[in-house]
């Protein structure tokens, strides 16, 4: 596994211009940044880390599946696995209903939450 995945300050900076273009949608472009700053991604200090993108598996592929070794609460290195499932930043995962006084998820998002689902099963 890979322990050195970090973003430095120049490969942000093409991040970032990724996900403020309009003109187009940079999901793939930004598949790879996220990749390298899954430890970013994660709620604790991992010792050991890889991120895999575009992983094949019976159900489908996923866009980025992360890969960690970690501490847990009892001082125990245990593995986990984080998969994430990628849209462009141009998408939206809220808009106004009808009524203009509420929001409900995009079809984006939907899409994003039916290509997880069996994943889980």
């Amino acid at each position: 596994m890979n322990s050195a995945l970090t973003l430095d300050a120049a490969a942000f900076a093409k991040f970032e211009a990724l996900v403020l273009e309009q003109g187009r949608y940079t999901e793939r472009e930004c598949e790879a940044y996220l990749a390298s700053a899954a430890a970013l991604l994660l709620s604790g200090t991992p010792s050991d880390i890889k991120a895999v993108r575009q992983d094949r598996n019976y159900f489908g592929s996923s866009d980025v599946t992360i890969i960690v070794s970690m501490l847990n609460a009892t001082m125990q290195i245990l593995d986990y696995a984080s998969i994430w499932e990628l849209k462009a930043p141009q998408c939206y995962l809220m808009e106004f209903d009808d009524s203009s006084t509420r929001c409900r998820p995009t079809l984006d998002l939907i899409k994003a939450e039916n290509q997880l689902l069996p994943l889980r099963s």
